[in-house]
């Protein structure tokens, strides 16, 4: 396992942008794009949002969550339990001046707090050689008409039940 936690740390450190997805009161899912301001070793997700915002009505009704990335040819969905954190110290030490577009008084601002993504199972696929090996095979199945993928998609369970 801690062999696919450190390529899971690798991607993610190459991502940038995901697509949150929670539930909504009325049982909806909502997905909106969210940039990633920290992962840690254990593979928790750090988001900057505001108190405002519907992402926390839906956290609060259920913090199931999951948190999907694409990069080139390599994606990563983690699903988990998401959590809101107010603890000013960590947002001041966590703090970007590219936030000030969203909370321009700072890293002081009520409205802002930060969302915890424990993960509970992650799927990925990283392919090796990119999105020259994803092209490649792409256009092979078309001659073929075969159904093969440029990397096996592997699994990991983080086995938190919070």
């Amino acid at each position: 396992m801690d062999g696919q936690l450190s390529e899971l740390r690798e991607m993610l450190a190459e991502m940038e942008i995901a697509f949150l997805t929670t539930i909504g009161s009325d049982g909806h899912l909502r997905s909106r794009p969210m940039q990633l301001q920290r992962h840690d070793p254990d593979g928790t997700l750090w988001f900057a949002t505001s108190l405002d915002s519907h992402k926390i009505d839906d956290v609060r009704h259920d913090g199931r969550c999951c948190v999907a990335f694409l990069k080139d040819s390599a994606y990563v969905s983690i699903s988990g339990r998401a959590e809101l954190v107010k603890d000013r110290s960590l947002i001041e030490k966590m703090w970007k001046p590219t936030w000030r577009g969203w909370f321009p008084e700072g890293p002081g601002e009520p409205e802002l707090v930060l969302l915890k993504v424990a993960p509970q199972h992650v799927e990925y696929v990283h392919p090796s050689g990119g999105t020259v090996k994803s092209l490649f095979t792409q256009i092979k199945n078309a001659i073929t008409h075969s159904h093969e993928e440029p990397a096996p998609k592997k699994e990991l369970d983080l086995g938190r039940s919070r």
